[in-house]
């Protein structure tokens, strides 16, 4: 913080996936502002937030990840995800349902604060409560605007602390499948 000033770190109470989005928007006011939200069960790439905006200056009016995905008809799935390669095949996913592209908050996604006006999570008894991948890209789809993911994890790591456990640091379980919320 002392080498730069204006980076502040927000933390808070763990109210489930999406909390630190959610949080953001009621400390965060300027609209200009750029928002990196992380997870806390990943150690990341010291340059992630430069490489990030990197990414961003080259896809203006873009909400930016290092991973994401997109689901492709089961149809036109299998002939994409053969001739795609390693590198983007696993970023697509077969599903009866075609939807994305799908940034992973849990890489890392910057995200202008005005492209966060009227988000609000999902009510607690809904199928995505658990998925802030999907209804944070389900809410800039809504509001048309772009999604771009770099395909890469950018050096993350998953912290070996959490792994045998199925636990977050938080002590949140992990997600279970999200077909039923991209359906």
């Amino acid at each position: 913080k002392r080498q730069r000033p204006q980076l502040h770190v927000l933390r808070g109470r763990d109210l489930g996936p999406g909390t630190g989005l959610l949080r953001m928007l009621r400390v965060v006011k300027n609209r200009q502002t750029w928002l990196l939200a992380v997870d806390d069960d990943h150690a990341y790439h010291p340059e992630l937030l430069s490489n990030l905006l990197q990414f961003a200056a080259g896809t203006p009016g873009s909400a930016v990840s290092a991973h994401g995905w997109l689901a492709l008809s089961t149809k036109d799935a299998k002939f994409a995800i053969d001739t795609a390669g390693p590198g983007l095949a696993r970023n697509l996913r077969s599903w009866d349902v075609a939807a994305g592209p799908v940034l992973c908050h849990f890489l890392g996604i910057l995200i202008q604060r005005s492209m966060m006006d009227g988000l609000t999570g999902p009510a607690r008894s809904s199928k995505c409560v658990e998925h802030n991948d999907i209804w944070l890209s389900a809410h800039l789809a809504k509001h048309r605007i772009r999604r771009a993911m770099l395909a890469d994890p950018l050096g993350a790591k998953a912290l070996k602390s959490h792994a045998k456990k199925g636990v977050s640091l938080s002590r949140r379980r992990r997600r279970r499948p999200e077909e039923d919320c991209v359906q």
